[in-house]
């Protein structure tokens, strides 16, 4: 369902930013600071250097990539390939808020040096991104090949690889299902 969509999404964004940041405060031992990060840089301010401790979001997403999608890989169904789409959606959400921060150096502030990190934004910008697509989410039906997603209704767009997306309608929530 929708929700379903919605959950997973959101799920694996959350494995994402708990690790960057973990990565970032130096609390896991396998990662630390991006390491692509480095030297000088250029942006519409002027020149300055790569300093401080930028957050390594690809390793968050590379680590929560192989442990989240692990169980989804095993099965070639149109519902592991669902769950494995609606996963890689929130774990590059987290990736799309991500801003450079940066600090001046200089006599009385006059930044005559400034230096530059990548820092995640505030998680609830994802979350709302994510809400939005969830309320955007298109229904899909799996492709004759049974690799891919075709649109379930043929009026409405094709989705994108930002969409969420889901097979089965909702239920009701509001009335009981004995059923299930």
């Amino acid at each position: 369902s929708r929700e379903a969509a919605f959950v997973y999404a959101i799920s694996s964004a959350g494995v994402v930013y708990a690790l960057t940041r973990a990565c970032s405060q130096g609390e896991l031992k396998t990662c630390n600071c991006d390491p692509q990060k480095r030297g000088r840089a250029n942006d519409e301010k002027g020149e300055f250097d790569w300093g401080g401790c930028s957050d390594n979001v690809n390793y968050g997403i590379k680590f929560a990539k192989a442990f989240i999608d692990a169980k989804e890989r095993t099965v070639r169904d149109a519902r592991a390939l669902m769950n494995l789409h609606n996963n890689r959606c929130g774990r590059t959400a987290v990736k799309r808020f991500m801003n450079m921060e940066c600090k001046c150096h200089g006599v009385s502030g006059s930044c005559t040096l400034r230096t530059c990190w990548m820092a995640l934004s505030d998680f609830r910008k994802t979350g709302d991104y994510l809400r939005r697509k969830y309320n955007g989410a298109v229904e899909v039906t799996m492709n004759q090949d049974g690799t891919g997603f075709a649109v379930a209704n043929k009026a409405f767009r094709k989705a994108t690889k930002n969409d969420l997306v889901y097979f089965e309608n909702s239920p009701d929530y509001c009335l009981q299902d004995k059923a299930a």
